[in-house]
């Protein structure tokens, strides 16, 4: 089966796509609760709606494939359909900028000419 996952987001840019987009994000882990987990990066919060929480230990930062629910909520909300850990130490930072830099004048660096524009394809 495959699923059409979007490209990846900065938190602060979530509020300017809509709800029902496909979104991939990295972030740091703030809290795990049943059934939601916070994620943080940029000084910003983002809600994670039925979080693959084994995908969550050992680890404090994970990449969330899935779609966008509330992008203009005070803390914007992802219902998770994939989850990656990314270990212990990972620069938010860097990401962030390269995220920039994949949107802007850079892009075809980032995406091959057989990608289509708008969604990268994955086997699930």
């Amino acid at each position: 089966m495959s699923t059409k996952l979007g490209l990846w987001s900065t938190f602060a840019s979530l509020s300017s796509q809509s709800a029902g987009d496909r979104v991939r994000v990295v972030g740091k882990i703030v809290k795990i609760e049943e059934g939601e987990a916070i994620l943080e990066s940029d000084n910003k919060q983002v809600k994670i709606l039925k979080p693959n929480v084994a995908n969550y230990s050992n680890t404090r930062f994970v990449e969330i494939f899935g779609e966008l629910k509330d992008p203009t909520a005070e803390i914007p909300s992802i219902e998770e359909e994939k989850s990656i850990s990314f270990g212990e130490k990972f620069n938010l930072g860097h990401f962030n900028k390269m995220v920039e830099l994949s949107k802007g004048p850079f892009n075809s660096l980032f995406v091959s000419s057989s990608v289509e524009s708008n969604a990268m394809e994955t086997e699930g």
